[in-house]
């Protein structure tokens, strides 16, 4: 039955029989289940009024006493209000990221042990950045969204969030863990193969182009650039030359391992020849691209394969 502007009735009649084994009404009442242990109070950080709304109906659906605020000062106050031993901070990727998250640094130092309860909520094209910085700053992980009912039923609960960038997640020998720029412009190469390298135990920093990788590399040290070879503005052939020219008189050499799409032939003559120690045509094995960093990283070259000149050949000085 349906009515214009009032909506639709439906009906349904279904003939069935009592089933064998079917339950007398005066048995026993079934045994109820255990009482849940109460969810822990949270404060959530979002610019995003929506991000607010729906994942504090979320956390209160299922017991948590919830604070919202659209700043990290609001945050520190609101957690001044709750039981601080078990309170969970989450903060939207967005609000924590400016200045590499050092507001959120400096609210952490305030409040010893919080930083082992807070968490960073983040979207896909973010999910690299966000666990870099959740590493730098100690955090219990990151959160991808949307989240699975089951992961707020988990966190609020106090156990371990399932399918969570945990910063305590296994990461190997801490003997094997490198520094490495990923300098590569295209968004899902470059989300994918700092996944990998993470999930390896890796510290990733990022750059889209050529000019990029070299401004990380004013102000950070890294043990190992992977190039790609075409990006916008400065490639990467022009940007391992003005390493190279950077490094000439210091006694450093920085190895460099390019990334392409390019198999043909002479392509890799010209990497080495730019100054670059080895080359990956895309796309790679993850073992293979495992392998090939542990062995720049270590200076453990096969023979044959000795560091570049300083200055690639036509580019010295005479």
């Amino acid at each position: 039955k349906s009515t214009p502007g009032e909506g639709s009735s439906f009906h349904l009649q279904l003939s069935l029989r009592p089933g064998e084994t079917a339950t007398p009404m005066h048995s026993a009442p079934a045994a109820r289940p255990a009482a849940r242990p109460a969810a822990r109070p949270a404060v959530l950080a979002a610019r995003s009024g929506s991000c607010r709304e729906l994942l504090g109906r979320s956390l209160r659906a299922r017991g948590a006493a919830v604070a919202t605020c659209a700043d990290l000062d609001t945050a520190a106050r609101e957690l001044a209000a709750l039981d601080r031993g078990r309170a969970l901070l989450i903060v939207d990727y967005p609000l924590a990221a400016p200045a590499g998250g050092q507001r959120l640094r400096s609210l952490l130092a305030t409040l010893p042990g919080q930083a082992e309860r807070c968490w960073l909520l983040t979207g896909v094209n973010e999910l690299s950045e966000a666990r870099q910085l959740s590493r730098d700053l100690g955090l219990a992980g990151s959160l991808t969204k949307p989240l699975h009912p089951r992961q707020l039923g988990q966190l609020t609960g106090g156990v371990v969030v399932a399918n969570a960038d945990r910063q305590r997640s296994a990461v190997g020998p801490a003997a094997l863990r490198r520094r490495i720029l990923l300098a590569e412009d295209n968004a899902v190469n470059r989300r994918l193969a700092a996944r990998v390298l993470e999930k390896a135990g890796h510290r990733v920093l990022t750059a889209q182009s050529g000019g990029e990788a070299l401004a990380v590399l004013e102000r950070e040290t890294v043990d190992l650039v992977l190039m790609d070879v075409q990006m916008p503005g400065l490639d990467g052939l022009a940007a391992t030359r003005a390493l190279r020219r950077r490094e000439l008189g210091t006694g450093r050499h920085l190895p460099v391992l390019a990334l392409t799409a390019h198999a043909m032939s002479g392509d890799e003559e010209r990497c080495l020849a730019a100054g670059m120690n080895g080359y990956l045509v895309k796309p790679f094995k993850i073992d293979e691209l495992l392998r090939r960093v542990e062995t720049l990283c270590s200076g453990s070259a096969a023979p044959g394969q000795e560091a570049p000149d300083p200055l690639p050949v036509g580019e010295r000085e005479p």
